[in-house]
Parts: structure tokens; C-alpha cells; sequence
């Protein structure tokens, strides 16, 4: 775990300005994951493309967050710390915030896994995932929302 932001459940990162920003407006993507190592490039890959990025380190965190603020889309790991995993911060935003798309991710779970767990409509990623297919997913998400 990283030492970065232990003392708060969240981090803001900027919001990359430029000639991709009109294209995704103003939409706040919530990156939980408690492993620094993939959360980071992953919120930086999204700032470079014009979203807002706030990095959770639990679902406890990224609950806290979300009933404070707006967001628009999560992308949750499955195994962290805290209270919840990532399914269950999937089925907590699905009965109290069900129109924020969730796409979750995890290096040791499987599709069925989620899929028993949450119905085949939540997409799931295996770790580490292509950031292009991510993009395309979470674009497809804010879409269909």
C-alpha cells in the first residue's frame, strides 16, 4: 500500500485541460483500488483524455466520496481492504446510485465470478488490463447511462 494519501480516503488528480476536453466534458471517473501501482497510470492514462480522476484506496473510501459528490463512472478492483470488496461497492452503487456505471477489474477474480455475482451486465477486466479496451468500455458505459 502506498503512503501517498493514507490520511485522507481519496485523492484529487487534475483535470487535464486541452483539445480532448470538449469531447468528454466534464465527467468525473472514480478509480478504487488500493494498489498505487495500478490506479496511478490508470488515472493518468484517463486525465490525458480529459476526465476528472479521484483514486479511492477502498470501497469505504470511494462510498465516502460518492455520497459527498458527483461521479460519473467507477472503475473498482474486486480484493482490497476495508469493510467491502469491489463486488460488493458494485452492488452498493447499483441500489443507491444506479445510474453511475461500474466497470470492475481484478487480477485474481473472473468474469463469472462477477457475473454470478452481479449479472452480465457489469464489465469486468482482468489485471492489468489494456488501457485502449478501458477506454472504449468506459466510453460504451457513459453512453448507455
Amino acid at each position: 500500500m502506498s503512503a501517498i494519501g493514507q490520511s485522507a480516503p481519496f485523492r484529487r488528480e487534475g483535470n487535464a485541460m486541452g483539445s480532448v476536453e470538449h469531447a468528454t466534458g466534464d465527467l468525473t471517473l472514480l478509480i478504487v483500488d488500493d494498489e498505487w501501482l495500478i490506479s496511478a497510470p490508470i488515472g493518468a492514462y484517463f486525465r490525458d483524455l480529459g476526465f476528472t480522476v479521484l483514486l479511492a484506496r477502498s470501497a469505504d473510501g470511494a462510498i465516502e466520496y460518492l455520497t459527498r459528490t458527483r461521479g460519473d463512472l467507477v472503475v473498482s478492483d474486486i480484493s482490497m481492504p476495508g469493510t467491502m470488496n469491489g463486488l460488493g461497492l458494485a452492488q452498493w452503487i447499483r441500489r443507491e446510485l444506479p445510474a453511475v456505471p461500474v466497470v470492475l477489474m481484478s487480477g485474481a477474480s473472473k468474469a463469472a465470478d462477477v457475473a454470478e455475482a452481479l449479472g452480465p451486465a457489469v464489465p469486468f477486466f482482468k489485471k492489468p488490463c489494456d488501457f485502449g479496451r478501458l477506454e472504449t468500455c468506459v466510453r460504451e458505459q457513459l453512453r448507455a447511462a
